[in-house]
């Protein structure tokens, strides 16, 4: 808000008015990456990218998996970077018990981490868990590969604090997606291995 003086017909007039903030042109965001298991363990060294059409940002994890990243606002969509330690481990963290517990979910939804979600969905990756998925998360178990046909990522990703409890038309894509338009503290980022849904962790 502004405040002038003007003098007309011998009188003194107050005038004020405000002008339109402008939209800052950086903000900052920051968070931490975990792997999705038990104590949440911090992943350091990983490598977070903000992709807006051809412009890209990225920034890197501390020691204890905080990061932190200046951005113009706009819409982002975030991929990952593992470190090279992780490579590789994500099949240490699946088992039998993965397939089972899934299975169940997919017929009794009942809610959880969008991450967990996202570590199921490893048979056709359009947003709904069922048999199939069990199927393959037990043929990886016991061949240490995925069936053929099949690529899920090694490690999948999502904003920690969203979770689902329905099954089915699930938006995969949302998990990574951002719409910066002030400074976001706390913007966590949970990460498991593809398979992993009971979230038995990666032993690193």
């Amino acid at each position: 808000m502004y405040e002038h003086q003007i003098e007309l017909d011998g009188q003194v007039w107050n005038v004020t008015y405000t002008k339109d903030a402008q939209p800052p042109s950086e903000l900052t965001v920051s968070g931490r990456l975990f792997y999705h298991s038990q104590g949440m363990p911090a992943i350091a060294g990983a490598t977070i990218r903000f992709s807006a059409g051809e412009a890209a940002y990225e920034c890197a994890t501390d020691a204890d998996g905080n990061y932190t990243i200046t951005l113009p606002p706009g819409d982002y969509v975030t991929s990952l970077t593992m470190p090279d330690a992780y490579i590789g481990r994500g099949k240490m963290a699946v088992n039998t018990t993965d397939a089972a517990i899934l299975a169940g979910w997919s017929v009794n939804p009942y809610p959880i981490p969008m991450v967990q979600f996202l570590s199921g969905d490893v048979s056709e990756y359009y947003g709904h868990l069922s048999s199939n998925d069990a199927g393959v998360i037990q043929y990886y178990f016991l061949y240490e590969q995925w069936p053929a046909g099949l690529t899920p990522p090694e490690y999948v990703h999502s904003w920690a604090s969203l979770s689902i409890d329905t099954n089915g038309n699930v938006d995969v894509n949302a998990p990574h997606q951002l719409s910066l338009s002030h400074n976001e503290e706390g913007l966590d980022i949970a990460v498991r291995a593809s398979g992993d849904f009971n979230g038995s962790g990666v032993n690193i």
